[in-house]
């Protein structure tokens, strides 16, 4: 069966100094930023030929970026086919003018080399900003800036293919680790949801529910659909002895259900005493049980929304258990075009953390694990939620060696534990025969 890989990433362009602004003959230098500019990759894997195309925000893309794009690239990853990484611009008149080298071909040339080429010597073009203060980023500059940033959306767009890894093989998962997985439909949640009564709902409601520091009040009937739903998941994990469970959110809870299921995943975390993460992460489900019985913790998820040189960005959109958190603080926020939910924004708690996740390759198991220290984030916010966006929980956790964790990482979701908790996870990998990465 042909297996096709699609990851995307988008990585800012903006200047932080002002710019001259190519599309013009008459010089025009930035002043401020109306609107951001960006390079959006799109990386594309199948049968091991692999794509990475980048659209940038500029007004066209010069031979020596193309290539400077490419040997950055290979300088972080040599398994990458560097002669399909295609560069292309939206053609606006008002990015970057950076330096084309001089291989540039007047189709491709920069205003004043196109002024050069017709005027006489005696009145060639003076740059009037080529001596500029520390505000001003000069072409060579952009050049290189342009660089680093398009090259990290490549790598970004590339990394992310494996990022969504949740597919699992039940045989050899039983015989390798131990777990057994069984599937349920959202059918039978629905049934059970019907059968649940109002005053099974309000229990839920007034004993647990009410307890959550609300920062704006919530729809009741949006109380009411997260109790129902809570109470049908916890009858199928109770009759069936679940120590873990993953519900399909995006194109499950969400477009089916036309619900948001932080909430439920907040009660059956907090009340039920399971390990939860979504999208059918069935592997994420078995590396929160096992860092939950080696420290007791209750192992909750994360997934990255970027990478920086020294720290990556880590946070959820939808809920963390209690455990993490100072207090359960809530609001009630639409995403999309669904209805009124319930979403988690508390503060996650900072200290020492171990990242952990485990995958497979094969039929063979690998666990890829770094300590890191986690900080409060800076402010941060994920697209498709009703404005003003919600503060979503998160961590920047600061880690040695970025570059090497995010060629190594393994999935969108990793599992987070407090303190270096490595030892113990080493010695219960090296009893099941799975490999450390």
């Amino acid at each position: 069966m042909t297996e096709l890989k699609i990851g995307w990433s988008e990585v800012s362009i903006t200047p932080d100094k002002k710019i001259a602004l190519a599309g013009q003959f008459a010089e025009r230098i930035s002043e401020y930023v109306e609107t951001p500019i960006t390079a959006t990759a799109l990386a594309v894997e199948s049968n091991g030929e692999q794509m990475i195309i980048c659209s940038c925000d500029l007004v066209s893309i010069g031979e020596n970026l193309l290539e400077n794009v490419r040997e950055q690239v290979k300088s972080q990853n040599s398994d990458i086919d560097t002669d399909k990484i295609i560069l292309s611009a939206i053609h606006t008149h008002t990015s970057h003018v950076y330096d084309r080298g001089e291989s540039a071909k007047l189709s491709a040339a920069t205003t004043k080399d196109i002024l050069d080429s017709f005027l006489p010597p005696e009145k060639q073009y003076q740059v009037k900003v080529s001596k500029k203060g520390d505000d001003f980023m000069n072409s060579s500059e952009a050049l290189a800036f342009l660089t680093e940033r398009i090259a990290k959306a490549g790598m970004a767009g590339y990394r992310d293919m494996n990022l969504y890894g949740t597919l699992y093989d039940g045989g050899s998962l039983k015989r390798e680790i131990g777990a057994e997985i069984e599937t349920f439909e959202m059918l039978e949640i629905e049934q059970r949801y019907n059968k649940i009564t109002d005053s099974e709902k309000q229990a839920v409601i007034d004993n647990v529910m009410s307890k959550w520091d609300f920062k704006k009040p919530a729809n009741p009937e949006s109380m009411k659909i997260a109790a129902g739903y809570y109470l049908a998941v916890k009858q199928i994990c109770d009759e069936r002895g679940y120590d873990a469970v993953s519900l399909k959110d995006v194109d499950g809870m969400k477009k089916l259900l036309g619900f948001p299921p932080a909430p439920i995943f907040m009660l059956l975390a907090d009340e039920a005493g399971l390990c939860t993460v979504p999208e059918n992460d069935s592997l994420g489900c078995i590396t929160q049980l096992m860092v939950k019985y080696l420290t007791g913790q209750c192992a909750f998820y994360l997934e990255f929304y970027e990478f920086f040189k020294d720290r990556v960005l880590a946070g959820v959109p939808d809920y963390v258990p209690n455990e993490v958190t100072e207090k359960t603080e809530v609001i009630p926020a639409a995403f999309g075009e669904l209805s009124e939910g319930i979403l988690n924004v508390s503060k996650v708690k900072t200290g020492k953390v171990t990242m952990c996740r485990l995958t497979s390759i094969d039929g063979e198991y690998y666990m890829h694990m770094v300590v890191g220290e986690g900080i409060t984030p800076r402010k941060w916010e994920e697209a498709g939620w009703t404005q003003p966006a919600p503060q979503l929980p998160g961590l920047e956790i600061l880690l040695d060696d970025v570059e090497d964790f995010a060629d190594k990482v393994m999935c969108q979701h990793y599992i987070i534990s407090y303190g270096d908790n490595t030892e113990k996870i080493k010695n219960l990998c090296e009893i099941l025969g799975v490999e450390i990465i």
